[in-house]
């Protein structure tokens, strides 16, 4: 039983954790775009915060290459 009782509680902690980087992730993402491209629009602001890291660090890496805040929508899909 307290194996059983820790090992929910490990995944508690590993699901939080990823939580917590992603949130990390969804302040670098809205960073760095408002550093480029000025104030986020409300619309952009929740279509961000509704990614998973995986594509977070994607925008991250692509940061540089991205022109213009449309270029963001194939990240939304």
């Amino acid at each position: 039983m307290k194996q059983k009782v820790r090992k929910e509680t490990e995944k508690e902690t590993r699901k939080q954790e990823r939580e917590n980087i992603r949130l990390k992730d969804i302040e670098r993402v809205k960073n760095l775009l408002t550093k480029k491209f000025g104030v986020l629009n409300n619309g952009y602001n929740k279509k961000i915060e509704g990614l998973d890291s995986d594509t977070l660090n994607l925008i991250i890496d692509d940061i540089l290459d991205v022109e213009n805040i449309k270029d963001l929508e194939k990240y939304f899909l």
